[in-house]
Protein backbone atom coordinates (compact mmCIF):
# COMPACT_ATOMS: atom_id res chain seq x y z
CA UNK A 1 0.00 0.00 0.00
CA UNK A 2 3.01 2.29 0.58
CA UNK A 3 4.82 1.48 -2.26
CA UNK A 4 1.47 2.07 -4.15
CA UNK A 5 1.17 5.64 -2.95
CA UNK A 6 4.90 6.45 -3.20
CA UNK A 7 4.93 5.46 -6.68
CA UNK A 8 1.91 7.33 -7.61
CA UNK A 9 3.30 10.27 -6.12
CA UNK A 10 6.22 10.15 -8.03
CA UNK A 11 4.67 9.73 -11.36
CA UNK A 12 2.10 12.33 -10.66
CA UNK A 13 4.85 15.21 -9.53
CA UNK A 14 6.81 14.10 -12.26
CA UNK A 15 4.02 14.46 -14.92
CA UNK A 16 1.86 17.17 -13.54
CA UNK A 17 4.51 19.64 -11.65
CA UNK A 18 6.59 20.80 -14.29
CA UNK A 19 3.56 20.85 -16.66
CA UNK A 20 1.63 23.14 -14.59
CA UNK A 21 4.09 25.33 -13.81
CA UNK A 22 5.16 26.11 -17.46
CA UNK A 23 1.49 26.42 -18.19
CA UNK A 24 1.71 29.77 -15.73
CA UNK A 25 4.85 30.55 -16.87
CA UNK A 26 2.80 31.41 -20.22
CA UNK A 27 0.01 32.44 -18.70
CA UNK A 28 2.01 35.07 -16.85
CA UNK A 29 4.23 35.94 -20.09
CA UNK A 30 1.12 36.47 -22.34
CA UNK A 31 -0.25 38.98 -19.21
CA UNK A 32 3.11 40.56 -18.41
CA UNK A 33 1.17 43.39 -19.22
CA UNK A 34 -1.14 43.34 -16.48
CA UNK A 35 0.28 41.45 -14.04
CA UNK A 36 4.45 41.52 -12.90
CA UNK A 37 6.28 38.73 -14.32
CA UNK A 38 9.29 38.98 -12.55
CA UNK A 39 6.70 38.37 -9.26
CA UNK A 40 4.64 35.00 -10.60
CA UNK A 41 8.32 33.80 -12.06
CA UNK A 42 9.83 34.27 -8.66
CA UNK A 43 6.60 32.14 -6.83
CA UNK A 44 6.92 29.72 -9.65
CA UNK A 45 10.78 29.47 -9.03
CA UNK A 46 10.39 28.60 -5.77
CA UNK A 47 7.53 25.97 -6.08
CA UNK A 48 10.13 24.20 -8.40
CA UNK A 49 12.96 24.61 -5.81
CA UNK A 50 10.33 23.13 -3.29
CA UNK A 51 9.42 20.51 -5.87
CA UNK A 52 13.24 18.99 -6.50
CA UNK A 53 14.13 18.29 -3.32
CA UNK A 54 10.48 16.84 -2.07
CA UNK A 55 10.52 14.96 -5.58
CA UNK A 56 13.77 13.35 -4.24
CA UNK A 57 12.85 12.69 -0.63
CA UNK A 58 10.00 10.68 -1.87
CA UNK A 59 12.11 8.68 -4.48
CA UNK A 60 14.03 8.01 -1.42
CA UNK A 61 11.51 6.44 1.07
CA UNK A 62 10.38 4.40 -1.83
CA UNK A 63 13.73 3.26 -2.84
CA UNK A 64 14.00 1.84 1.23
CA UNK A 65 10.47 0.37 0.97
CA UNK A 66 11.38 -1.56 -2.37
CA UNK A 67 14.20 -2.67 -0.73
CA UNK A 68 13.18 -3.64 2.73
CA UNK A 69 10.12 -4.95 1.55
CA UNK A 70 11.62 -7.19 -0.98
CA UNK A 71 11.63 -11.33 -1.12
CA UNK A 72 15.14 -11.00 -1.88
CA UNK A 73 17.92 -10.92 1.15
CA UNK A 74 20.37 -8.82 -0.69
CA UNK A 75 17.43 -6.03 -1.07
CA UNK A 76 16.53 -6.18 2.60
CA UNK A 77 20.20 -6.22 3.64
CA UNK A 78 21.18 -3.15 1.23
CA UNK A 79 17.98 -1.71 3.14
CA UNK A 80 19.59 -1.61 6.70
CA UNK A 81 23.74 -1.71 5.45
CA UNK A 82 26.03 0.89 6.74
CA UNK A 83 28.24 2.20 3.74
CA UNK A 84 30.85 -0.37 3.36
CA UNK A 85 34.60 -0.05 4.51
CA UNK A 86 35.78 -0.69 0.58
CA UNK A 87 34.20 2.79 -0.06
CA UNK A 88 36.83 4.82 2.22
CA UNK A 89 39.31 7.17 0.77
CA UNK A 90 37.10 7.06 -2.33
CA UNK A 91 34.32 9.07 -1.58
CA UNK A 92 34.27 12.06 1.47
CA UNK A 93 30.68 10.32 2.26
CA UNK A 94 32.27 7.58 3.87
CA UNK A 95 33.85 9.84 7.06
CA UNK A 96 29.69 10.97 7.94
CA UNK A 97 29.02 9.58 11.27
CA UNK A 98 25.37 8.72 9.42
CA UNK A 99 27.36 6.41 6.88
CA UNK A 100 27.71 4.36 9.70
CA UNK A 101 24.50 3.52 10.74
CA UNK A 102 21.71 0.41 9.22
CA UNK A 103 20.68 3.64 6.43
CA UNK A 104 24.34 4.45 5.49
CA UNK A 105 23.98 2.63 1.57
CA UNK A 106 20.45 3.99 1.45
CA UNK A 107 21.62 7.45 1.82
CA UNK A 108 24.76 7.24 -0.33
CA UNK A 109 22.54 5.20 -3.23
CA UNK A 110 19.70 7.88 -2.86
CA UNK A 111 22.36 10.89 -2.93
CA UNK A 112 24.31 9.79 -6.66
CA UNK A 113 20.57 7.90 -8.12
CA UNK A 114 18.07 10.75 -6.60
CA UNK A 115 19.13 14.42 -5.01
CA UNK A 116 22.64 14.89 -7.23
CA UNK A 117 20.34 15.41 -9.92
CA UNK A 118 18.33 17.72 -7.70
CA UNK A 119 21.32 19.51 -6.73
CA UNK A 120 22.76 20.12 -10.37
CA UNK A 121 19.32 21.35 -11.71
CA UNK A 122 19.09 23.80 -9.09
CA UNK A 123 22.78 24.47 -9.27
CA UNK A 124 22.38 25.45 -13.23
CA UNK A 125 19.34 27.34 -13.00
CA UNK A 126 20.98 29.66 -11.23
CA UNK A 127 24.74 29.49 -13.24
CA UNK A 128 22.32 30.92 -16.13
CA UNK A 129 20.18 33.61 -13.49
CA UNK A 130 23.64 34.72 -13.30
CA UNK A 131 24.42 34.56 -16.75
CA UNK A 132 21.30 36.26 -17.49
CA UNK A 133 21.83 39.21 -15.15
CA UNK A 134 25.47 39.60 -16.62
CA UNK A 135 24.40 40.03 -20.50
CA UNK A 136 21.10 41.75 -19.55
CA UNK A 137 23.70 44.70 -17.81
CA UNK A 138 25.68 44.99 -20.94
CA UNK A 139 22.49 44.93 -23.49
CA UNK A 140 19.48 45.22 -21.76
CA UNK A 141 17.57 45.38 -24.54
CA UNK A 142 17.57 41.50 -24.83
CA UNK A 143 15.32 41.52 -21.91
CA UNK A 144 12.10 42.78 -20.71
CA UNK A 145 11.33 43.00 -17.07
CA UNK A 146 11.01 39.88 -15.27
CA UNK A 147 12.59 38.16 -18.12
CA UNK A 148 15.94 36.99 -16.22
CA UNK A 149 13.84 35.80 -13.72
CA UNK A 150 11.94 33.48 -16.24
CA UNK A 151 15.18 32.76 -17.49
CA UNK A 152 16.10 31.03 -14.05
CA UNK A 153 12.37 29.25 -14.29
CA UNK A 154 12.55 27.70 -17.53
CA UNK A 155 16.45 26.18 -16.42
CA UNK A 156 14.46 24.81 -13.64
CA UNK A 157 11.72 23.11 -15.56
CA UNK A 158 14.20 21.51 -17.91
CA UNK A 159 16.20 19.96 -15.20
CA UNK A 160 19.26 17.91 -15.35
CA UNK A 161 21.23 17.02 -17.42
CA UNK A 162 18.42 18.61 -19.91
CA UNK A 163 19.80 21.77 -19.42
CA UNK A 164 22.52 20.79 -21.59
CA UNK A 165 21.05 20.28 -24.94
CA UNK A 166 18.28 23.28 -23.59
CA UNK A 167 21.31 26.33 -24.17
CA UNK A 168 21.21 25.26 -28.02
CA UNK A 169 17.77 25.35 -28.19
CA UNK A 170 17.45 29.13 -26.90
CA UNK A 171 19.63 29.76 -29.49
CA UNK A 172 17.84 28.21 -32.11
CA UNK A 173 13.99 29.39 -30.57
CA UNK A 174 16.00 33.13 -30.91
CA UNK A 175 16.26 32.44 -34.27
CA UNK A 176 12.91 30.86 -34.83
CA UNK A 177 10.91 33.97 -32.87
CA UNK A 178 12.95 36.45 -34.09
CA UNK A 179 12.06 35.25 -37.93
CA UNK A 180 8.65 34.94 -37.18
CA UNK A 181 8.29 38.65 -35.51
CA UNK A 182 10.07 40.24 -38.23
CA UNK A 183 7.54 38.83 -40.79
CA UNK A 184 4.06 38.79 -39.01
CA UNK A 185 5.03 41.92 -36.51
CA UNK A 186 7.31 44.19 -38.70
CA UNK A 187 9.56 44.07 -34.94
CA UNK A 188 13.35 43.88 -35.46
CA UNK A 189 14.46 42.95 -31.95
CA UNK A 190 13.46 39.89 -29.82
CA UNK A 191 14.01 39.80 -26.20
CA UNK A 192 14.63 36.34 -24.55
CA UNK A 193 11.69 35.55 -22.66
CA UNK A 194 9.74 34.28 -25.68
CA UNK A 195 12.36 32.41 -27.21
CA UNK A 196 13.58 30.49 -23.82
CA UNK A 197 9.51 29.66 -23.18
CA UNK A 198 9.46 28.45 -26.67
CA UNK A 199 12.92 26.18 -26.07
CA UNK A 200 11.42 24.68 -22.83
CA UNK A 201 8.27 23.87 -24.91
CA UNK A 202 10.82 21.93 -27.16
CA UNK A 203 12.24 20.33 -24.83
CA UNK A 204 9.43 18.99 -23.20
CA UNK A 205 8.16 17.24 -26.65
CA UNK A 206 11.33 15.87 -27.76
CA UNK A 207 13.96 16.78 -24.82
CA UNK A 208 14.78 12.83 -23.88
CA UNK A 209 14.94 11.64 -27.64
CA UNK A 210 18.08 15.09 -28.07
CA UNK A 211 19.48 13.73 -24.99
CA UNK A 212 19.55 9.85 -26.08
CA UNK A 213 20.67 11.49 -29.53
CA UNK A 214 23.59 13.63 -28.47
CA UNK A 215 24.56 10.93 -25.36
CA UNK A 216 24.08 13.66 -22.98
CA UNK A 217 21.78 10.82 -21.19
CA UNK A 218 25.49 10.10 -19.70
CA UNK A 219 25.17 12.93 -17.14
CA UNK A 220 21.69 11.92 -15.43
CA UNK A 221 22.69 11.29 -12.11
Amino acid sequence: MILTVLYGLVNWMDLIVPGVVLLLALIAYVQRSKVSLRHWSRVLILAMVIYYPLYALIESIAQYEVWSTSGSILSRTLANQPLSPVMKGLTLWYDLPFMHTGLGYTIFYSWGRFWLGAVLAISAAALFWFLLKLLQKYKSRFFEDGEVELGALTALLVGWPGFVVFIPLVFISVVIVSIFRLIFFKEAYTTLGAPMLFATILFFIWGQQLLTITGFTVLKA
